[in-house]
């Protein structure tokens, strides 16, 4: 069980892009209380730590800036794996599976 406590996200206008939610839909925890945001908005899944600082995204290619997510929408974490369920209207719902222990 994770103790209970707050976890504030603050974004500010003009903050780097890592750093701005467009549309947060879902998230999950991880046992060491990592964040995954959901964000529909900008098709990834940035991760913050328990303090609310952002250390990295998942499903883009940041080198290209290019998302390999299309429209995620739910995450789920189970022993050491996220399930992220990305839908679009154009391509067949399908679940991403990011293995976290690599």
């Amino acid at each position: 069980p994770h103790p209970q406590h707050t976890i504030s996200i603050t974004l500010l206008q003009g903050a780097p892009r890592e750093h701005s939610l467009k549309e947060p839909v879902a998230l999950a925890l991880d046992e060491k209380d990592y964040v995954y945001v959901v964000d529909m908005g900008n098709n990834r899944v940035p991760v913050f730590d328990h303090e609310g600082r952002y250390l990295k995204s998942i499903g883009t290619d940041e080198g290209r800036d290019k998302s390999l997510l299309s429209s995620p929408i739910d995450i789920s974490h189970s022993k050491g794996y996220l399930y992220i369920l990305d839908t679009s209207p154009i391509t067949t719902p399908r679940v991403v599976i990011v293995n976290l222990l690599d």
